[in-house]
């Protein structure tokens, strides 16, 4: 729960709304900051500030074609300002040029999340082909009094970023208006003034972006960890690995599944590749004491004696980087059967499997290692999409065991252990827990010095996020003079 707040203000001083979040006299101390310049609302800078629309999920307006438009949504904003576009977000032509006609993106259009939990990203447009937005984004086309680039500095700034605290209505759905982005003050300063601020700032955000780069090599070294360690050797390229397929041999070739996709010369060169080493093989099964499926439980509020709330882990947690990544605003909290979460009971080192879900570019079959047992005081339980596997110690270091199911998963092997029904992505259990894994005589050692590796990595990127919080601050501190 936060702190009690309790402030008086003078009827004079409240402003044009009369909400208290509005009027917290922390926001005004803020602003009063910029006494030293004179300062004008946003709108003096603009030539127009607009918003687009969001067509149906899934409705006529999408297309997958050639010659669609790109659909930039408020998820492809950042708090670095950049953006990241989404290929395959595309509508129809004829829907840019007539319903949504008013909201086409120009070159260097400034664009700031106005809805929901992304309200403080920012984004450039920076690219010279057409592109429209939904309304959730408020794209801001500038005059020449003003650098694109100092106003998306400046909007990540701590100053910039308390303004649209200011401007957003504490709801369920917080949301701006496009009247009140015009109204955001902004410093008047010559176009040179605005370079120098610009220069050090985006000099900053690039030694950012090169700290992550090097993080990504340490984590793409993995691969190569397993790779040297294990012997294995995928040299074929894609070319050399995709022909035409035998029906004749997969008739001779085939268990349970008739499935082109097993039988292609990729997946049979990794799986050879795999089985032909002289190291100490399993079946994943004679590696596992205990499967469990997980359960969704009931709504938080249905509190009953029977039942325990907790923090219930979904694939949306289950972080394509490193393990997992839980975040407050989308943790989802469900009331579970006491005697089910008995039966679910987690232990460190246990290994939990995404077995449904996944997406046209990502498969299921992503796994999570069990490094701890609560969440903020709750405990943590995983759904019916997730299934928790108990590892046999005995027999293999359970970490090692998840980084080596992390690396199938990458190499792609994964991909041919699922199958598609109503757009839905199943894990094969059968079939996943068939394949071999390889557990060399140091295996242990392999998973430390990966996960040593995981360490540096993580580390590299907080002291990135360390120096651009930092870097953000002396932004604000120099355009103040302080």
């Amino acid at each position: 729960m936060n702190d009690l707040c309790v402030f008086a203000i003078k009827r004079g001083d409240i402003e044009k709304r009369i909400d208290t979040h509005a009027n917290h006299p922390k926001f005004q101390e803020i602003f009063s900051r910029l006494k030293k310049y004179s300062v004008l609302p946003l709108r003096t800078y603009t030539k127009c500030i607009f918003s687009g629309i969001t067509p149906k999920s899934g409705g006529d307006a999408y297309t997958e074609d050639e010659d669609g438009i790109l659909f930039v949504k408020s998820g492809c904003l950042s708090n670095d300002g950049l953006l990241t576009i989404d290929p395959t977000s595309k509508i129809k032509p004829n829907i840019h040029n007539g319903l949504m006609k008013s909201s086409k993106l120009k070159k260097n259009d400034v664009l700031i999340a106005i809805v929901g939990a992304t309200i403080g990203k920012i984004g450039l447009y920076d690219l010279d082909c057409e592109a429209n937005i939904n309304q959730a984004i408020a794209a801001v086309r500038l005059k020449d009094t003003l650098l694109p680039e100092f106003l998306i500095a400046y909007m990540l700034s701590p100053l910039g970023q308390a303004y649209l605290e200011y401007l957003k209505r504490p709801v369920a759905r917080a949301n701006i208006n496009l009247q009140e982005i015009g109204e955001i003050g902004i410093p008047c300063l010559s176009i040179q003034q605005q370079k120098v601020f610009v220069k050090a700032f985006f000099s900053a955000r690039n030694k950012k972006e090169d700290k992550l780069k090097d993080a990504e090599s340490v984590r793409n070294n993995i691969r190569n960890i397993f790779e040297t360690s294990l012997n294995l050797s995928f040299s074929k390229t894609e070319q050399e690995l995709y022909s035409n397929i035998i029906l004749g041999d997969i008739k001779r070739n085939a268990t349970r599944r008739i499935d082109p996709k097993c039988y292609s010369f990729k997946f049979q060169n990794i799986r050879n590749t795999i089985d032909s080493t002289t190291y100490p093989k399993y079946k994943l099964r004679d590696l596992i004491l205990d499967i469990t499926g997980g359960d969704w439980g009931d709504e938080p509020e249905s509190e009953k004696e029977t039942c325990q709330k907790c923090l219930v882990l979904r694939a949306t947690e289950i972080s394509n980087k490193d393990n997992i990544e839980i975040r407050e605003d989308k943790a989802q909290y469900r009331q579970i059967e006491k005697k089910k979460l008995a039966a679910m009971r987690m232990e460190i080192g246990d290994i939990v499997i995404e077995k449904s879900g996944g997406s046209i570019d990502q498969p299921v079959g992503r796994v999570i290692y069990v490094d701890q047992l609560s969440y903020e005081g709750y405990p943590i339980a995983y759904s019916n999409f997730l299934t928790k596997l108990k590892i046999n110690k005995n027999l293999v270091d359970p970490y090692y065991l998840f980084e080596y199911l992390r690396f199938v998963y990458k190499i792609g092997l994964t991909e041919v252990m699922q199958n598609q029904t109503n757009g839905i992505r199943n894990l094969i259990i059968d079939e996943f827990l068939d394949q071999t894994v390889i557990v060399p005589p140091n295996h242990y050692e392999i998973g430390q010095q990966i996960k040593e590796q995981r360490l540096y990595a993580r580390e590299i990127e907080k002291q990135a996020e360390q120096d651009w919080q930092e870097a953000k601050k002396q932004f604000e501190k120099e355009l103040l003079g302080e």
